[in-house]
């Protein structure tokens, strides 16, 4: 994957291991025919170079929009054949859907939960159950897990649609501790040593803020120090806790390191032409 054609400049490539993904900006969806369909096919001549096959089948188009009426997809091939929209994609774990409302990532939280909650129902029930403490050690790593993955990305959809996480996840913590319904909530997330959802999201986002802004090198620094001209419903949902950092952290402590592309320099493979 190192000699991946270099996208034109309004063309945008995220690639992890052998996952693509090329994206653009623009109002006209034949604009958008016009600036990717020749990227792709560069990207089929590459894949011929190396025995590779890219399939219109295996591919998801999906065209982002936040207006009520669902905007036209652009026409977009890969061999002559058309790639098919979606409403819906999953990318690395995370399902992405037109409006990036999260409805549809947030009901697959849901859905993994509600089947962990089984799994508790039946080591609770069971003679020889284990103790509180390790009951709350299997959540923190069966269900919590589930609903930290991407929670900076999806964290920012309405309370509605993040409040069903919240009443799912507080169902196991009343097993645990064999409450019922009237307990307060502050009482079963104090109990088990955990942290609600909204302040572990919190916590994870400025931890990885904090140690971004050290490492200019990083490929999602600048865009992240973008992040901070952006509105807050953007996605993801980063430009409030930046504010809130820099009322903790010096402002000229975050994000204000110019690059040092010095350590991006490798030294080039054995099967490379020597320079």
């Amino acid at each position: 994957m190192s000699d991946l054609p270099t996208p034109p400049p309004k063309v945008n490539t995220k690639t992890y291991a052998d996952d693509v993904a090329v994206s653009t900006t623009t109002n006209d969806p034949d604009r958008a025919e016009q600036i990717l369909q020749p990227y792709f096919d560069k990207l089929n001549k590459w894949g011929k170079k190396w025995d590779l096959e890219f399939l219109a089948d295996k591919s998801t188009l999906l065209t982002f929009s936040r207006s009520r009426k669902n905007p036209s997809s652009p026409l977009l091939f890969i061999h002559g054949r058309r790639i098919p929209p979606a409403a819906t994609t999953k990318f690395l774990g995370v399902t992405f859907d037109r409006k990036l409302s999260w409805h549809a990532h947030i009901n697959e939280v849901v859905t993994s939960c509600l089947k962990k909650k089984n799994l508790f129902n039946l080591l609770i029930r069971h003679k020889y159950s284990p103790n509180t403490h390790t009951l709350a050690t299997l959540y923190k790593t069966i269900a919590r897990s589930k609903v930290d993955y991407g929670i900076m990305v999806y964290g920012g959809a309405s309370n509605s649609s993040l409040s069903k996480i919240d009443v799912t996840t507080r169902t196991i913590l009343r097993q645990i501790l064999g409450s019922t319904r009237s307990t307060p909530t502050e009482i079963l997330y104090s109990d088990l040593g955990i942290e609600t959802k909204k302040n572990r999201m919190h916590w994870l986002a400025a931890r990885y803020l904090i140690k971004l802004s050290h490492k200019p090198p990083h490929a999602n620094y600048q865009q992240t120090q973008n992040t901070t001209k952006l509105p807050p419903r953007s996605t993801p949902n980063l430009t409030l806790l930046i504010e809130d950092l820099k009322t903790f952290n010096s402002p000229s402590r975050l994000f204000s390191a110019d690059p040092d592309y010095s350590p991006q320099l490798k030294p080039p493979p054995p099967w490379a032409t020597a320079p």
